[in-house]
């Protein structure tokens, strides 16, 4: 049989990209259900077609218990615990980590699926069965894309067990977040704090993590993405009355120009860039600056705890 050559394969993975945004979209708007649309659907299609090899140390068994786990989390706080959205939501990120951390994976999305239905107060099933079924999708495509010689075969080495310093950055990113939750909220600037922001801020505080070496690279892209996203929403839904399954189209050939121009695979921008088709039409103006202030504060902070890492290490040495 022919082997495809690479450009073919860069444009399948391009395909792969906008068709599972399309069909999650386009779900959503034949049966009418908003909690179908699952933002960070973008972020793993970034990680698992875009970026060169699978961008997340995890399995595939793994990505999906991980994630459906955290979905189901995030609705159990939101129906169970009837505190302040703000408790709620540093709450959802606590555990959301610590799955994360006991998952031996580095899978930061897991995080994001958590967050995301406190944040929007969302308790329809509807968007386990999404997540559970968007996800399944992207790990389906992934493996026929092996199979086919397109992607490289991923292989699975569990992470070790948290130690020390993984506990400390556990606390640290809580009570951040906690704090930036409590003064955003309270204003009514849910999206300082948006879910892939979240996922952003866990994979940059990380030493050693390859976005936080490009963190300008990184702010620049989800500043973009979330630009782009809401441009298309308030564009082509609100001014001109498309449907969001065109606006879904648009921002995700955008996201692949944008990850393509700025040179890095950074899933959390995708993320972002979806996430405004879900939002309420009064929050897309204010969007932008929303996520952009968001990501430059969360960057900072996690530039701060990885410095005070460096430095130690240094001093112990």
């Amino acid at each position: 049989m022919k082997s495809i050559n690479e450009k073919s394969k860069r444009l399948i993975k391009y395909l792969c990209v906008v068709a599972v945004i399309f069909v999650m979209v386009r779900a959503s708007d034949l049966l009418d259900e908003k909690e179908i649309i699952f933002p960070e659907i973008a972020a793993l299609s970034i990680g698992c077609f875009l970026a060169p090899k699978l961008n997340w140390q995890t399995s595939y068994a793994r990505m999906i218990i991980c994630i459906e786990i955290c979905a189901a989390m995030g609705m159990c706080i939101v129906v169970l615990i009837p505190l302040p959205l703000w408790i709620q939501v540093a709450l959802a990120f606590a555990i959301g980590q610590i799955v994360f951390m006991l998952s031996h994976t580095s899978l930061a999305p897991m995080i994001s699926a958590i967050v995301l239905p406190v944040l929007l107060q969302t308790r329809s099933p509807v968007y386990l069965v999404a997540t559970l079924l968007l996800t399944v999708l992207v790990v389906a495509i992934r493996i026929l894309l092996e199979r086919v010689s397109i992607m490289e075969k991923n292989t699975f080495s569990p992470l070790p067990a948290p130690v020390k310093a993984d506990w400390g950055a556990f606390a640290y990113r809580t009570v951040c977040v906690a704090i930036l939750a409590c003064i955003c909220l309270r204003f009514e600037g849910k999206f300082f704090i948006a879910p892939p922001l979240l996922v952003a801020f866990t994979e940059l505080s990380k030493v050693g993590h390859p976005a936080g070496k490009n963190k300008p690279k990184a702010i620049l892209l989800v500043s973009l993405c979330a630009l782009a996203g809401a441009a298309m929403r308030f564009t082509l839904v609100m001014k001109c009355g498309f449907s969001p399954t065109v606006a879904a189209l648009a921002i995700s050939v955008l996201i692949i120009i944008l990850v393509e121009c700025v040179g890095l695979y950074f899933p959390p921008a995708g993320a972002i860039g979806v996430l405004a088709l879900l939002i309420p039409d009064s929050a897309v103006l204010p969007y932008t600056i929303e996520v952009v202030l968001g990501i430059m504060a969360l960057a900072l902070t996690a530039d701060v705890w990885v410095k005070c890492c460096q430095r130690l290490t240094k001093a112990t040495e």
